[in-house]
């Protein structure tokens, strides 16, 4: 059975008064367990988003901001965990990309009867 959880990011900035929550999703899930791998992310200038995850009470209304789905889900999708950087998610997705064109140009070259390399 899915359970509802909030899913939410504190941003931590350049120092201990600059924090607010930056990202807050309600996700529907079983396995609570694939949202808490990402624990924070580091931005390249040194800033963290604590990421959190906690069962929404009943009933509740969680008013959503919803401003790095699209960050957290290239994290997750890089089968990331713990503290991750921005730059480490662009390197994992480039080095994917890489690898899928040179399978392409593989399959190309196996195409057209080529065996150079």
């Amino acid at each position: 059975m899915t359970a509802r959880y909030v899913w939410e990011g504190t941003w931590g900035g350049y120092h201990a008064g600059q924090k607010y929550v930056c990202h807050r999703t309600v996700v529907r899930t079983s396995k609570p367990d694939f949202y808490k791998r990402i624990q924070a992310i580091v931005f390249t200038d040194s800033t963290t988003m604590t990421m959190s995850l906690r069962p929404a009470v009943k009933r509740e209304r969680v008013s959503e901001v919803d401003a790095y789905s699209n960050l957290l889900w290239r994290a997750l999708s890089c089968d990331l965990s713990g503290f991750v950087s921005v730059t480490e998610i662009e390197r994992v997705e480039k080095e994917r990309r890489e690898k899928a064109q040179a399978e392409a140009a593989k399959n190309l070259r196996i195409e057209l009867g080529r065996t150079d390399t």
